[in-house]
Parts: C-alpha cells; sequence; structure tokens
C-alpha cells in the first residue's frame, strides 16, 4: 500500500528540486549529491518496521503494523512529518563545498 509521495509531503517534484529549494541561492556551493543521499538514508532510518522508501514514495509491507508515530490527521503515516523531523542543515554543513572542494564528512 503506497501513504504518500514527495510531492504531496513537499510540494517539489523530487528530491533534488526540494534540496535545491533549501539551498536556494547558494546550492553550487554543496554537494548536492550526498546531500540527497544522505537525506534519503535518514528518512529511511525513520520509518516505521516493515515500511519503505522507493522512488519518490513510502510503500508498507502489508503484514506491517500500524505505524505510532509520524502520522497524519487522518492517522496515516505521514512523510511530510517524517522530512519535518530531520536537521536538513546539518547535513547540509557536512556536504559545503570549500574552496571547489568537498568538506570531509566526519
Amino acid at each position: 500500500m503506497r501513504y504518500t509521495d514527495w510531492y504531496q509531503a513537499t510540494g517539489y517534484r523530487n528530491i533534488t528540486e526540494y534540496i535545491q529549494h533549501k539551498l536556494g541561492a547558494f546550492t553550487p556551493q554543496y554537494n548536492l549529491r550526498n546531500i540527497e543521499k544522505q537525506l534519503i538514508q535518514e528518512i529511511q532510518d525513520r520509518l516505521p518496521e516493515g515500511y519503505e522508501l522507493h522512488g519518490l514514495g513510502i510503500f508498507q509491507n502489508p503484514d506491517a503494523p500500524h505505524p505510532l508515530c509520524y502520522l497524519n490527521n487522518e492517522g496515516d503515516l505521514s512523510l511530510h512529518q517524517v522530512i519535518e523531523d530531520i536537521d536538513f542543515w546539518h547535513i547540509a554543513d557536512t556536504n559545503e563545498k570549500q574552496n571547489g572542494c568537498q568538506n570531509a564528512t566526519p
């Protein structure tokens, strides 16, 4: 069962567009691929057992229990709530380029 997708959760067509909007005019100063990879991993790490991020949507294993966190007003799992729980700027800061070089990630 599909619960929500990236556009419904953020208003952006995909993860890259969301990141570029957040970074604004400073986008060229960051490694977008690394930010995207880390953001996807953070989302996956926060999803309840039995739920997975596939492409741009969250899907539920049919045997998964009903989630107890990150719920929308209807009581369903909300990708928006998961995204809001992530410290985007921490991820971005670890991927800022200095003098054209990528900072080392701790």
